[in-house]
């Protein structure tokens, strides 16, 4: 649950477990009902303290990505249950493998 106005980060971890390194990608779909007002931004943690935007990167074997999700409803959101799928991907070579988490936001006055 978040209130209109409302920011909030959820903190997750990718590694690579496989033998190759590969490329990560990341997406939203099927968001239900629409919203332009629902914002999300994913960052990759870089160091000690600095998270960028950029996922232009290989994950090779073993590494252990920190990755931020911030989720922002704009003070003009309806309020109401929103549901959407967040996708992560791993490709290497031509092969791609996906996780799909399932999310659901109920938005409060």
């Amino acid at each position: 649950m978040m209130s209109k106005g409302e920011i909030r980060d959820v903190t997750f971890w990718l590694e690579n477990n496989s033998t190759d390194k590969g490329r990560i990608s990341w997406d939203s779909a099927n968001f239900n009902p629409s919203s332009n007002w629902i914002t999300e931004t994913w960052e990759r943690k870089v160091g000690k303290f600095i998270y960028i935007a950029n996922w232009n990167k290989k994950m090779k074997t073993g590494d252990l990505w920190e990755i931020h999700y911030t989720i922002q409803v704009v003070q003009d959101t309806q309020a109401g249950v929103y549901s959407w799928d967040l996708i992560v991907c791993f490709m290497v070579s031509h092969k791609i493998s996906c996780l799909y988490v399932s999310c659901i936001l109920t938005v409060t006055e």
